[in-house]
C-alpha cells in the first residue's frame, strides 16, 4: 500500500500544478528531494539557487518529497489521521479561484545535558506560526514568526554573548539569569507574469551552491529584507537579488532624543547565473557588490542596484573599489544518476605581490552520493572547503561580507581549511544522522588580526608569512549523531535524539564540549552550530 501511496504523491495532477512557493531551506529536505529525482533520472532543474521556487523544478513537484506539502483527503484517511500524520493543522482551499492556503504551528522544544558539567542543563522553547498560500497558479505567498527562549550550551553561550545574536537567528535580549529571548520573522510574495519570470519581494535567507556550505552566499547569518527576479531563458537561469543588510557592531544613528537610535544599513546585490549545457552538468557564475553604508536616516540610491547584469560592478569597479565586489563560480556533474561532484571558486581581492594580504580566495569540492551502494535512502557526503586570510573583509568594516554581525557565506569566516563528512539513512519515518566536520584555522592574538574574524577590516593584519594558514594554528572538531522518527509530514515534524561533541585545540585553550540532546521540532530551516 506504501508504494501506491508514494506513486499518488508524485503523479497526481494535482501536485504538477506550477505554484511559486519556494521550498524550504534545509538540508535533509532538499536532500530527498535530490535523492527522489535522481530515481526518476530528472535532473534538468538549475540546483544551486535555494531556496529553490516550485515551478522551477520541472515535471515532478518536489513537495512530496521534502515532507513539506499539505496531503489530500483523496487519500481516504480519517481526520485524525490525516491531521496528525499527513496533513496541516488548518487547509482552506477555493477550486473556483484557486486558493489553497494551509496554517501550521511550527516549535522547537530541545533538551540539552553536558556531559561534562553537573549543572549543564539547557533548553530551547520555540513556538510559532507558519501560513502558506497560493491564489491560482501565478501567485503565492508565506509568512512565520517565531518566539524563543533559551540557555545554550557554553561554547554558543560565549558566542552570543560577544556578537549579541544567536547564530542565523538574529539579535537576543536577557531572559531570567543566563537565558537569552529572540525572535523572528520571515515571509514572502511570489508572483510570476509569465512562465519565464518570477519576481519575489520579502524578509528571508539565501544559499548558492550545492554543498552543505556555501562559500558564495548561505544562510548562516540572518534574515535580511529583499527582492528577487529569477530569469530563463533556453538552457540558462538568471538570479538576481537586492539586499538590505544591517549592521550591528559599528554604532546606531540618533536621529533626536526622543527616538531609540537606528542601526545602520547596508545594500548589496548578488548576481548569479546558472547554465546547463546538458542534463548532468551545470555552470554557474556569481558576482556580489557590498555597497558603501547608508549614512544618516534618508537612504541613499544608486542606480547599480537595479542594474541586472553579472560583472558589471566587477567591470565597472573592479576588485578593489570602494564597493566591495567579489566573483565566484561554480560546478555540478552527475557521473552517474546517484553520484554528483561539485565545487566552488570564489576571489575576493587579488594582488601581484606574493605575500599581500589582498591576495582572497577560497574553493569548495564535494561528492554526494545518493542510494549509495543500492541501499535505498542511504545517503553520502563529503566535502572540502579552503579559504584563505581576510577573504570577505574589507578595509571598510562596514562593508564587510556580514549581516547581524555573522558572516553571509562559511560560519568559520576565512583563513581556514575544512572537512566534512554527512551520512543520513531513512527507513520508512525512522531515520538517523551522522555528521563530522574537521577544522584548522589560524586564530588572532591580543593585538594583531591574522584574517580568521571577516568582522574586522583587512588593513589591520599581521605579518603574512605564506600563503597557508596564518596566526595561531587551531583545530577544530565536531562529531554529531542523531536518530528520530518524523511525525507528521505537513511541517517536518519529529522527534529526534542524540549526541554531539566539540573540541577545539590550540596552543592557548582546550576545550570540550559534549552533551546529549532530545528534541520535539518541526524543522524547515537550517541552523549552523558546527563552528
Amino acid at each position: 500500500m506504501r508504494k501506491y501511496y508514494y506513486l499518488l504523491i508524485v503523479f497526481s495532477p494535482l501536485l504538477t500544478l506550477a505554484q511559486q512557493k519556494n521550498l524550504p531551506l534545509n538540508q535533509q529536505s532538499f536532500q530527498r528531494t535530490e535523492s527522489m529525482l535522481s530515481r526518476k533520472g530528472d535532473i534538468t532543474y538549475h540546483s544551486a539557487v535555494k531556496p529553490i521556487i516550485e515551478s522551477n523544478v520541472g515535471t515532478y513537484n518536489l513537495q512530496g518529497a521534502c515532507g513539506v506539502f499539505t496531503y489530500y483527503d483523496s487519500l481516504k484517511r480519517s481526520w485524525l489521521a490525516r491531521k496528525v500524520k499527513h496533513e496541516s493543522l488548518v487547509v482552506l482551499k477555493d477550486s473556483s479561484t484557486g486558493m489553497f492556503i494551509t496554517i501550521d504551528p511550527v516549535f522547537n522544544l530541545e533538551y540539552d545535558k553536558d556531559n561534562n558539567i553537573d549543572t549543564g542543563k539547557y533548553y530551547q522553547n520555540t513556538r510559532g506560526l507558519l501560513v502558506r498560500g497560493d491564489i491560482g497558479t501565478k501567485f503565492s505567498f508565506e509568512s512565520s514568526f517565531y518566539e524563543n527562549q533559551a540557555f545554550f550550551v557554553n561554547y554558543v553561550d560565549s558566542f552570543v554573548r560577544a556578537n549579541e545574536v544567536v547564530p542565523g537567528q538574529g539579535r537576543v535580549k536577557a531572559f531570567k539569569t543566563n537565558g537569552f529571548d529572540y525572535a523572528m520573522a520571515s515571509g514572502y510574495i511570489s508572483y510570476s507574469p509569465f512562465k519565464k519570470l518570477i519576481l519575489q519581494m520579502g524578509h528571508g535567507k539565501h544559499f548558492i551552491g550545492d554543498g552543505y556550505r556555501s562559500l558564495l552566499l548561505s544562510d548562516n547569518a540572518f534574515n535580511y529584507p529583499y527582492v528577487r527576479a529569477t530569469t530563463s531563458i533556453g538552457k540558462f537561469q538568471f538570479t538576481n537579488i537586492l539586499a538590505s543588510l544591517q549592521l550591528i557592531d559599528n554604532g546606531r544613528i540618533f536621529i533626536t532624543a526622543l527616538n531609540e537610535p537606528l542601526f545602520q544599513k547596508k545594500t548589496a546585490t548578488f548576481h548569479y547565473v546558472s547554465y546547463m549545457p546538458v542534463s548532468k552538468v551545470q555552470f554557474g557564475l556569481f558576482q556580489s557588490t557590498m555597497y558603501n553604508v547608508r549614512r544618516g536616516y534618508s537612504p541613499t540610491f544608486n542606480a547599480n542596484y537595479v542594474n541586472p547584469f553579472i560583472l558589471s560592478s566587477a567591470m565597472q569597479f573592479g576588485l578593489s573599489s570602494n564597493d566591495n565586489v567579489m566573483l565566484g563560480a561554480t560546478a555540478k556533474f552527475n557521473i552517474t544518476r546517484f553520484v554528483s561532484v561539485y565545487g566552488q571558486y570564489v576571489v575576493d581581492d587579488v594582488d601581484s605581490k606574493k605575500m599581500s594580504t589582498h591576495n582572497k580566495n577560497g574553493y569548495q569540492i564535494g561528492l554526494k552520493y545518493h542510494d549509495a551502494f543500492k541501499l535505498k535512502n542511504l545517503y553520502l557526503q563529503a566535502e572540502y572547503n579552503s579559504v584563505t586570510a581576510f577573504t570577505y573583509s574589507f578595509r571598510k568594516p562596514e562593508q564587510n561580507y556580514t549581516h547581524y554581525n555573522q558572516s553571509l557565506a562559511h560560519p568559520l569566516g576565512a583563513n581556514f581549511n575544512e572537512v566534512v563528512g554527512i551520512l543520513r539513512y531513512s527507513l520508512l519515518d525512522f531515520f538517523i544522522e551522522a555528521k563530522i566536520n574537521y577544522a584548522t584555522y589560524g586564530a588572532d592574538s591580543v593585538y594583531k588580526h591574522y584574517g580568521n574574524n571577516v568582522l574586522l577590516p583587512d588593513d589591520n593584519a599581521g605579518v603574512l608569512t605564506d600563503n597557508k594558514i596564518q596566526g595561531f594554528s587551531t583545530t577544530l572538531s565536531t562529531y554529531a549523531f542523531s536518530f528520530g522518527y518524523k511525525v507528521n509530514r505537513a511541517t517536518n515534524m519529529n522527534i529526534v535524539a542524540g549526541v554531539y561533541m566539540r573540541t577545539l585545540n590550540n596552543a592557548f585553550q582546550h576545550g570540550v564540549t559534549d552533551y546529549f540532546f532530545i528534541g520535539f521540532r518541526t524543522s524547515l530551516s537550517n541552523t549552523y552550530f558546527d563552528f
